[in-house]
């Protein structure tokens, strides 16, 4: 079994010409116990939904099914470096969500189980009882073929 270690940086040097001001942090993630990766590089086509991967109970369960158990660890980037942005959408046991997902951006999750809850109810913002990740795909309307990277990491 491997530790997974995550780190996401920012930093900013505000009004650079007049001295700046730097601000910024780095938070660091150690995800134990890993021994499952899925790392994939997918060409989604112009004008397409592509799924990128599925989820279920076991992943014996159906071709390309990933364990939604055992997921620890989701990210999806565009690898655009031409402006070019995607639509992600999450499929949950009963409804979806899609987000913007600009050219050279991540989306992460941590996991896929008890993951999400949506809504229809555009006014309010809905707690209650999460559901499973069941897919996730990506529509490219950008007028180019664009890449996308996928990482998952498993126990």
């Amino acid at each position: 079994m491997a530790t997974l270690t995550v780190t996401h940086t920012e930093s900013i040097t505000l009004d650079a010409a007049s001295g700046g001001e730097t601000r910024g942090s780095v938070n660091s993630l150690a995800i134990t116990g890993i021994n499952e990766i899925y790392e994939r590089t997918v060409t989604c086509i112009t004008g397409q939904a592509t799924t990128i991967a599925t989820f279920g109970a076991h992943a014996h369960s159906a071709q390309n099914n990933i364990d939604t158990a055992d997921v620890r660890y989701i990210r999806v980037t565009n690898l655009s470096t031409a402006d070019k942005d995607l639509e992600l959408g999450l499929s949950f046991t009963a409804h979806s969500y899609t987000v913007t997902l600009k050219a050279g951006h991540t989306h992460i999750l941590g996991n896929a189980s008890a993951l999400g809850l949506t809504d229809d109810d555009a006014a309010t913002v809905d707690f209650g009882t999460m559901t499973d990740l069941v897919s996730m795909a990506i529509r490219n309307d950008s007028g180019t073929s664009t890449p996308i990277e996928l990482f998952i990491a498993a126990v």
